[in-house]
């Protein structure tokens, strides 16, 4: 699968509507500015293209500390862990020419992220087996999740 240097080589263009309201001071204005930015934002952003179609595909589910999830806001003393679901994103869109473009957003790749210390820690406490095959789940690799929406990498 490609990757790209720029978003500009693929139609995607900066925004500057939010520079002021981020720039405001005292912070306790800035939700006022933001407000305000947000409905110029807003009539630009819905005159600009559409989105022709959004689809999710299940890739990989796997156990994830609670306290990692929530930041330490809330634990679970029976078991310690949730599962995350990792989906791919293929959202296809009009781009500022009005060309459609289709944008594939979280490629979660299973062996890039087994090599987390956090996965590398549970294969070693648990084993391999076990957090292989129980406590994660590949539902689909990332060009099957593709073929599943006629698109290849």
């Amino acid at each position: 699968m490609a990757a790209i240097e720029s978003t500009e080589a693929v139609g995607v263009r900066p925004f500057h509507e939010f520079d002021e309201a981020n720039a405001t001071w005292p912070r306790g204005d800035r939700l006022d500015a933001i407000r305000t930015a947000s409905e110029e934002f807003r009539r630009r952003f819905k005159g600009q293209g559409q989105t022709k179609g959004v689809r999710t595909v299940d890739l990989v589910s796997a156990c994830y500390p609670t306290r990692y999830a929530f930041g330490g806001a809330a634990r679970g003393n029976l078991n310690p862990y949730l599962n995350i679901l990792n989906r791919l994103v293929v959202v296809q869109f009009e781009d500022f020419e009005g060309q459609v473009k289709t944008l594939c957003w979280e490629p979660t790749v299973p062996e890039g992220s087994s090599e987390a210390p956090f996965y590398a820690q549970l294969i070693e406490r648990f084993g391999e087996r076990l957090s292989r095959r129980v406590l994660s789940t590949e539902y689909n690799t990332v060009a099957e999740a593709l073929a599943l929406c006629g698109l290849t990498p």
